[in-house]
């Protein structure tokens, strides 16, 4: 039986719409990348582009955790002697921050400029891709509560680490805690120091 590979005319090309409020930059970026390469489709290949057209909104309303906005920085260089640049974040457009943050989670290879070309950002609501009928997508690593602003992210109740979980360390009789030693191996037998 051959493994089957999915030609470039049988992949559906799907649209999704992103609404950008309220959500975390790496957070919104690492799911449109997904998106876009196509790896929540069963027919996903490597090599091939079976990946969906992604249009995101509202970019004006991206967050940045912390200090990111005057603390980041962007670094270009054209490979000239002296010209490596650098801009912080605040400097740089919102659809610039998101097509940068996608772009550094696509494969570093000649797809990534086509798969970038199937990314749309707006910073407003209104977009011009009406005609295709973009279905809603929400992102589903972080919950937002629109209302107050704040972000819960959800953690998977078995990744919680209890207290009783804490496995205290040996100690020798003075109290101090002992390093761990190898094991001794097969036909070596261990000096004792007099």
């Amino acid at each position: 039986m051959k493994t089957w590979n999915p030609k470039v005319d049988e992949v559906k090309k799907n649209w999704w719409l992103v609404d950008a409020t309220g959500y975390p930059l790496g957070r919104l970026a690492s799911e449109v990348a997904i998106l876009l390469r196509g790896k929540h489709k069963v027919e996903f290949t490597p090599h091939i582009d079976t990946g969906d057209f992604v249009v995101v909104i509202n970019a004006k309303q991206i967050q940045l955790t912390g200090r990111k906005w005057t603390d980041k920085k962007y670094f270009s260089h054209s490979r000239f002697f002296g010209s490596l640049k650098e801009k912080k974040a605040k400097e740089l457009t919102e659809t610039e921050l998101i097509n940068k943050a996608v772009s550094g989670m696509l494969p570093k290879n000649k797809m990534r400029k086509k798969l970038m070309k199937k990314l749309k950002v707006y910073e407003a609501a209104e977009h011009p891709h009406k005609a295709q009928k973009p279905s809603a997508y929400t992102v589903t690593h972080v919950l937002s509560t629109k209302e107050t602003g704040d972000i819960k992210t959800t953690i998977p109740e078995k990744s919680v680490i209890s207290a009783k979980a804490v496995i205290p360390a040996k100690t020798n009789t003075t109290g101090s805690p002992l390093r761990a030693s190898r094991p001794a191996k097969a036909g070596i037998q261990k000096k004792e120091r007099t």
